[in-house]
C-alpha cells in the first residue's frame, strides 16, 4: 500500500505519541534517505522540538530528536560539498522503496521487511537505512549474530553515531557477549555524554554481574539525563532492594525524588529501606535522632521543618511504612507533641502538611506506633471537641482531625459520616473514609466458590479478614506485557522436551492473591492474558478489586475460593502462580497437588514456600512468643514488639530489617501466623517427584546471579542437588521464600 509523505509524518507523530521514539526516529530517517524532503524533516524536528521546550521538556524524545536535527544539520552542510557524480554514485533507496520497507515493519511483517532490505543492499550496498533497519528486523526476530553484522556495517559508515553504538550493544548482550556490549554502549556515552539509554543498558550488565553500585550509579546518570525513562527508574528501584547507604548521597536523594514522578511503574517499599538510610545520614536529621531522649531539645516546628525539607520523606510516608526503629521513635515523639499542643496555636501550612503525612504512615502501618496512656485519655478529650463540633452542625479545625487520624482509622469512628472534605484534609479522608467504604460495599459483590470448611482454611481466613496483608498504596505494574515465551525465556526456565509452552492468550490462575499486589503483576505481566485470582479472605479481595479497578486492569477476575474446593472449579488454566501460601495450609503437599491437577498438560506453575535455613531467626522468635503464651492480639503483638526493638539479641536485631515489621498485618503475618510450615529443598525436591513435576529454575534474579558467579555451568541452575549445597553456605540467601517454576509434563 503506498503512503504520502504526509501519511508518514501522522504515524511518525503517533509514534511519538505512544513513547516509541526508536519508531518515530526511523520514519524521520527512512524519509530523508531521499534528499528532496530532508528539508521538511528537518523543518518537522525543529517544530516539534519547539514544541517541547515551550513546555521545558527534558524527555528521551527530545534528546533523540535534537540528536538527529544535529545529524540532519551535518547532512546539510555534506551534501552542500557534494557534485553530482558523487551524490549519483552513493544513490540511494527511492521514496515508494523506503516506504514499503517501512511499512512491513511497522506493521509485523518482519521477514518481507528483512528480504525487502536484502534485495535493495544488492543495489544499494552503502546504504546506512537498509543496513540498520536490517539490523533492526534481524534483532526482532531473535537473530542476534546477524543484526551484529549488519551494526557493524552501520558503524563503519556512521563510526560517530551513538544509537549505533546503542543498537550493536543492544545485540552483542542478547548474543551473550557482554563485554563487547560495554565497550559499545561506552563509546555511545563517548560521543554524546547525555546518552540516558546507554547508560541504562550499562547498568543492567553491571546489576547482572553484581556491581550493584556500579549499576545504581549508571541509573541514576540514565535518571538525570532523561527524567522520562521510565525503565531506567524500575531498574533503579530493582537495584535498590535491600540496599542502605552509609554515606550522604545528596544525588541519590534526587533519584528517590523522582520516582514518585513515577509512582505507576515503582513499588515504594522496595526502596523504602534505601531511602530511610539516606534520611537518617542527614546531619539535621541525625541531630534530632541523637537528641530525642533530651527532653525539649527541639521543638515539634523545629521537627518538623527539619524533616519536611527531605525532598521525598512526606511523599514516602504517605505511601509506604518507613521500615527505621530511630525513624519510628522520631514520628512517635513528634505525633505526641501534636496531640498534647494541638489547641495551642494554629498550624503553618507546613504543619498541616506534615499532620497529613503523619496521618497516612499510620493508617498504612496500621497504626503500630505505640501510645500511653496519657495519650489515651488526650485522644478520649479531642474526640470529644471534634463530636462538640459536629453536632453544633460546624466542621473541626483541620488539625484536630488530622490529630486523631494519626491514632486510629476515621472510617471507624461513627460520627465519620459528618465530616465534609477539605482541601487540608483530602487526601487522609479519602483514603480512612472513602476507600473502607468502597471495600465494605465490594465485598457484598465478590463471588464465592464454596465456603471454606476446612478448620486451619477458617483460621486462616479469619487472621486476613482482620489484618488483610498486605495494606498497600502504590506498586508497580510491569512496564511492557511479553508473550509468555518471552517472558520464560527472559527467567530462564528450562523446559521439558518436546512439550508446547507457548500461550498466545494464557489462562492464568493466581492462588492466594491476598490484597492483590501478585494478581496485578500477573496481569500486566502477560500478554493477552486472563487472570482469576482467589483467596480466602473477602476482605483482602475487596482491596485487591478497588485496587485492580483503580489501576484500570480489566482483563483481572476475583473470587472467594479455598484452593482445597478448586475440584469445583471446573476450569484449567496455562499458568497457576502461588506464592507463599501452601506453608499456610493444613496439608501443603495437598493443596499443591489439587493445583497440579487445574494445571492443563504443558502449564507452568510457580510456588512460593519458606526456607527453613532462611527463616532460622524468625523460627527462634517465634518459639519465644510460644514460651511467653503471648496471644496475637494487637496489643499483645504490639507489646512484644517493643520488647524485641530494645533487645540486643543478635536474632531480635537480624529482624528490625525486615520490611514486614513495620506494619501490623505484616508483623502477625511474619511473627504470629495462625499456621506455619517451613521447607528445605530435599523436601521440595521429593514433592516435585511425587506430583510428577520436572522443576523449571527459581525465579530471583539477584539469586541467580549469586548462583551463577559460584558455578558457571548453566545446567547447575536445575539441579537441586546443588542448590541445597549453595543454600547450605549461604544460609540467608532464601530469606523471603523459595520461589520456583515447574511444569506438568
Amino acid at each position: 500500500m503506498k503512503v504520502t509523505l504526509e501519511e508518514a509524518l501522522e504515524k511518525s507523530k503517533k509514534a511519538l505519541q505512544k513513547g516509541r521514539v526508536q519508531d518515530a526516529v526511523k520514519i524521520y530517517r527512512a524519509i530523508i534517505t531521499t534528499q528532496r524532503y530532508h528539508s521538511i524533516i528537518e523543518k518537522e524536528v525543529q517544530s516539534v522540538l519547539e514544541q517541547m521546550r515551550a513546555t521545558n521538556s527534558t524527555s528521551e524524545v527530545k534528546e533523540q530528536l535534537e540528536t538527529l536535527l544535529a545529524e540532519l544539520s551535518s547532512q546539510k552542510n555534506e551534501n552542500q560539498k557534494i557534485n553530482v557524480p558523487v551524490i549519483q554514485k552513493a544513490a540511494a533507496p527511492s521514496e515508494s522503496e523506503v516506504r514499503k520497507l517501512v511499512n512491513f515493519y511497522q506493521d509485523g511483517q518482519l521477514l518481507d521487511a528483512l528480504n525487502g532490505t536484502s534485495e535493495l543492499l544488492k543495489k544499494f550496498p552503502n546504504s546506512v537505512f537498509l543496513h540498520d533497519l536490517r539490523g533492526t528486523v534481524y534483532s526482532n526476530l531473535g537473530r542476534y549474530e546477524m543484526a551484529v553484522k549488519s551494526y557493524r556495517n552501520v558503524i563503519k559508515m556512521q563510526p560517530e553515531s551513538e544509537s549505533a553504538h546503542l543498537n550493536i550493544g543492544n545485540s552483542l548482550k542478547h548474543f551473550g557477549d557482554s563485554d563487547a556490549a560495554l565497550k559499545h554502549y561506552e563509546k555511545a556515552i563517548n560521543i554524546n555524554p547525555r546518552f540516558a539509554h546507554a547508560y541504562n543498558n550499562i547498568g543492567i550488565i553491571k546489576r547482572e554481574r553484581g556491581d550493584v553500585n556500579e549499576a545504581i550509579e549508571a541509573f541514576r546518570l540514565a535518571i538525570k539525563w532523561s527524567p522520562s525513562l521510565k525503565q531506567a527508574h524500575i531498574n533503579a528501584v530493582d537495584s535498590l532492594k535491600g540496599r542502605a547507604f552509609s554515606s550522604p548521597r545528596p544525588e541519590m536523594m534526587d533519584m528517590i525524588e523522582s520516582f514518585f514522578n513515577h509512582s505507576d511503574l515503582i513499588t515504594p517499599k522496595d526502596f523504602a529501606p534505601a531511602a530511610v538510610s539516606l534520611i537518617r545520614l542527614d546531619n539535621p536529621v541525625k541531630e534530632l535522632l541523637d537528641n530525642l531522649e533530651v527532653r525539649d531539645s527541639h521543638s515539634v516546628a523545629h521537627k518538623i521543618s527539619t524533616l519536611s525539607r527531605i525532598p521525598f520523606l512526606l511523599k514516602l510516608m504517605a505511601v509506604c511504612p518507613l521500615p527505621d526503629a530511630r525513624i519510628e521513635n522520631l514520628l512517635m515523639t513528634i505525633r505526641s507533641e501534636l496531640l498534647f499542643g494541638i489547641q495551642e496555636s494554629k498550624p503553618s501550612t507546613e504543619i498541616l502538611a506534615f499532620q497529613s503525612a503523619l496521618a497516612l504512615q499510620c493508617f498504612t502501618n496500621e497504626y503500630i506506633y505505640s501510645k500511653t496512656e496519657e495519650e489515651h485519655e488526650a485522644l478520649q478529650k479531642l474526640e470529644s471537641v471534634i463530636v462538640k463540633y459536629l453536632d453544633r452542625g460546624l466542621q473541626p479545625q483541620p488539625e484536630l482531625v488530622l490529630c486523631l487520624a494519626s491514632y486510629g482509622s476515621l472510617f471507624k469512628y461513627p460520627w465519620c459520616g459528618m465530616l465534609k472534605n477539605s482541601e487540608q484534609i483530602t487526601e487522609v479522608f479519602q483514603r480512612q473514609f472513602l476507600e473502607p467504604q468502597l471495600e465494605n460495599q465490594i465485598k457484598g459483590e465478590i463471588q464465592t466458590l464454596v465456603e471454606p470448611n476446612d478448620k486451619v482454611s477458617v483460621m486462616v481466613q479469619n487472621q486476613y479478614e482482620e489484618n488483610p496483608y498486605p495494606r498497600w498504596v502504590k506498586f508497580g505494574l510491569i512496564l511492557d506485557p511479553l508473550p509468555s515465551l518471552e517472558t520464560f525465556r527472559r527467567l530462564k526456565l528450562k523446559f521439558s522436551e518436546n512439550v508446547e509452552v507457548n500461550f498466545p492468550s494464557p489462562d492464568i490462575l493466581v492462588g492466594g492473591c491476598g490484597t492483590g499486589q501478585h494478581s496485578l503483576q500477573a496481569a500486566s505481566r502477560y500478554q493477552n492474558c486472563k487472570v482469576l485470582a482467589i483467596d480466602l479472605s473477602r476482605a483482602s479481595l475487596a482491596y485487591a478489586k478497588r485496587k485492580s479497578d483503580e489501576l484500570g486492569l480489566q482483563n483481572l477476575e476475583y473470587m472467594q475460593a479455598d484452593i482445597l474446593s478448586l475440584a469445583d472449579i471446573g476450569r484449567k488454566f496455562d499458568i497457576i502462580e502461588c506464592a507463599g501460601v501452601l506453608h499456610h495450609m493444613r496439608d501443603p503437599l495437598e493443596g499443591w497437588r489439587l493445583l497440579v491437577r487445574c494445571l492443563k498438560p504443558g502449564g507452568l506453575i510457580k510456588i512460593g514456600l519458606y526456607s527453613e535455613l532462611g527463616r532460622e531467626h524468625i523460627i527462634k522468635i517465634v518459639r519465644e512468643i510460644e514460651q511467653s503464651k503471648t496471644s496475637d492480639s494487637v496489643a499483645a503483638m504490639h507489646s512484644f514488639r517493643n520488647f524485641i526493638m530494645n533487645s540486643d539479641k543478635p536474632h531480635h536485631k537480624e529482624i528490625l530489617g525486615s520490611n514486614d515489621f513495620y506494619s501490623s498485618s505484616a508483623l502477625r503475618d511474619l511473627l504470629f501466623h495462625t499456621k506455619e510450615h517451613r521447607f528445605n529443598l530435599n523436601q521440595i525436591k521429593d514433592s516435585l517427584e511425587l506430583l510428577s513435576l520436572n522443576f523449571c529454575g527459581f525465579e530471583n534474579a539477584e539469586i541467580l546471579n549469586a548462583f551463577s558467579k559460584e558455578y558457571r555451568d548453566v545446567d547447575a541452575l536445575y539441579d537441586l542437588n546443588i542448590w541445597h549445597d549453595f543454600e547450605s553456605q549461604n544460609p540467608r540467601i532464601f530469606s523471603g521464600m523459595y520461589q520456583f517454576w515447574c511444569q506438568k509434563p
